[in-house]
């Protein structure tokens, strides 16, 4: 998998619960979504590659630039997937022992 479509595979993943959601959200067909995870980006129509980093918060040139390349690293990743199965009471307490353990 590229760069680039790892990338914005990492992003969905961060900030939606699924792909399908994602998809829903920026109006385009799941099916479309994974395909262009699949099969790399680069094949993927313009439009759509623009509707998903608006959908992200990130611009075509961020994208290609590689702005957000060390944005996840594995440990991050690994945390937000487990914090997407927290209740929000979990999540409140995970967020008090994580700020009781940071260093200034």
């Amino acid at each position: 998998m590229d760069k680039e479509t790892e990338l914005i595979k990492n992003l969905i993943l961060v900030k939606y619960k699924s792909i399908r959601q994602f998809a829903e959200t920026i109006k385009v067909p799941h099916t479309t979504i994974h395909t262009a995870l699949n099969k790399g980006i680069g094949g993927t129509a313009v439009e759509t590659v623009i509707k998903m980093c608006n959908g992200l918060g990130i611009s075509i040139d961020d994208l290609v630039n590689e702005q957000f390349s060390n944005i996840l690293t594995p440990e991050l990743q690994k945390l937000v997937n487990n914090a997407k199965h927290l209740s929000p009471e979990q999540l409140q307490k995970l967020n008090e022992f994580i700020d009781s353990i940071k260093k200034d």
